[in-house]
């Protein structure tokens, strides 16, 4: 189900591109794996190419995400925030009571 979900998902967000300049290349794949594939492809009407495509582009922003993270972490540990340092900003956090 959740492989419907993102070969859905990388239609909506633009992921999904038939109009690429296309390589052909040969990969290895466990057979439990691609058996899902399989059965995941035929549920949504789709074919291996266009479910790997998106799988992968899918897998390289997550990349990108988790690189980013470890950077972000590393400024914080780097520079790590000082006591008192938003200390002005709490009362801008409170947003009074809910309108009935």
């Amino acid at each position: 189900m959740w492989l419907i979900i993102a070969i859905g998902m990388c239609r909506v967000i633009g992921l999904y591109s038939e109009k690429a300049n296309m390589r052909t290349v040969q990969i290895t794949i466990d057979s439990d794996l691609l058996d899902d594939v399989d059965a995941a492809v035929q549920e949504i009407g789709s074919n291996r190419s266009a479910f790997i495509r998106a799988a992968l582009k899918l897998a390289l922003r997550r990349h990108d995400i988790e690189k980013q993270e470890a950077r972000h972490a590393a400024g914080y540990a780097a520079h790590p925030v000082q006591p008192d340092e938003f200390d002005g900003w709490e009362t801008e956090q409170v947003w009074g009571a809910w309108p009935k």
